[in-house]
Formats: structure tokens, sequence, C-alpha cells
């Protein structure tokens, strides 16, 4: 009698529009118990977010004359994602990293690339589990930098915030950020994606050295 297969209940989108390394990936995935959707454009990974409702993305860093980093971008929520390529590009790197996204280089080896699969599951999940977040009550502006964001939401581990006006994505991996009377208090950033045509939506975390002055900060935001 055949065993049935086990699963991790976990699923992931993989967006890659070479036909052996995407049959490749899902047989891979599907063996090691994950539920896989598998699309080879980006057009069609925006619809599949809605359908498949992934908890990680696998994009190729070229899909269809597309950037796969624009799906990266364009997640609906800051679920973790891995990009993948054959080219050793350091800005393609850079790019990915920003958007809180893993980088890999092709060919990948299959524990490799299961081995950061799980990680990056098991970081967002301990990252999601470890502070609940709150959304503020009122405006609360505060400084990025030069940068000024509107506060979404916060924790104990982080923030998220608006951009508006237009501007782009936060360049670098890191910020300063200034609430009202507060010393400055660096952050991560941990993703970013684009809300709307005027406005950017990012993500950070607060490393373990700074987090009582953030806690502080954070039981002052209404």
């Amino acid at each position: 009698m055949q065993r049935p297969r086990m699963t991790t209940g976990r699923k992931i989108l993989v967006v890659e529009d070479d036909d052996a390394t995407r049959t490749w990936l899902v047989a891979l995935l599907a063996t090691a118990g994950y539920d896989v959707t598998a699309v080879d454009s980006v057009p069609a990974a925006s619809l599949a977010f809605g359908d498949s409702d992934p908890d990680l993305l696998l994009v190729d860093a070229r899909v269809s004359g597309y950037n796969g980093l624009q799906v990266v971008a364009l997640r609906p929520r800051p679920i973790p994602a891995i990009v993948m390529t054959a080219f050793d590009d350091s800005t393609i790197a850079a790019e990915a990293r920003n958007l809180g996204a893993g980088f890999l280089l092709k060919p990948v080896p299959s524990a490799t690339l299961l081995a950061h699969i799980r990680e990056a599951l098991t970081r967002a999940t301990v990252c999601a589990r470890r502070w609940p977040r709150r959304a503020v009550r009122a405006r609360v502006t505060a400084a990025f930098d030069a940068a000024s964001v509107d506060i979404v939401d916060v924790s104990y581990g982080g923030v998220c915030v608006r951009r508006n006006g237009g501007a782009g994505a936060l360049s670098g991996e890191s910020v300063r950020c200034v609430v009202g009377p507060w010393a400055p208090v660096p952050l991560r950033i941990v993703w970013q994606r684009r809300a709307d045509a005027a406005t950017w939506l990012c993500g950070t975390a607060v490393g373990d050295e700074h987090q009582q002055v953030w806690c502080d900060v954070v039981d002052a935001i209404p």
C-alpha cells in the first residue's frame, strides 16, 4: 500500500519561465511536502497571489521580459521571498535584499534551496508570533533618515510605515527612525512594496540591542 504524502501545510508560489526549471521546482517542493502553485509570468503571478494565498514566494530574477523583483515589491502582504538568478549581479542581489528577499545563484542544490525555504518560513513565523502588532489610532509621523513617513502599525519588534507623495522605495538596508522627541532608533528594512501609484509601504525590525529604547517609543504612540 502506498503511503500518503506528508504535507507541511505551507504554500509556495513559484514564478519561473523556464519550463525545465519550473517542472523541477514543482517536483522538488511537492516531494518536500509543500503545496505548490507555479506560473511562468509576472501577470500570472499577480493573479496567483489572490488564488493561492502563498506563504512564500520563489521567483526568478528575469521572467518573460519582466523583472522578477516586481513580483517581490508588489506582494499583497509581506510574505518571505527568495529571488534566484543565474547571473551573479550585485545590483540584483542588493535590490532583492532591500525588498526583504533572500538571494540565491542558480544552479541551486536541492538541499540548499530547501534549507533556505525552511529558514525563511521559520523566521517569518517567529517574527509574526513574537510581538503582536497594533494599528495606530491617530496620524503619527516619523522620520526615516531624510524621508517623512506615516506610521501604520507598530509592535515591540518593529513598525510598518506609509510613504506618500509619489516617492519611491527607501534605499539601503537600514534607517534611523525618529518619532517625536525620542532619540533615533536604528531599524532594519525587512520588506517594501507599492500600495498604489503614489504610496509605498515599508516594514522594519528592531535589533535586540535597541529593543528597550524602541519599547519606550512604542508605548508612547497612541
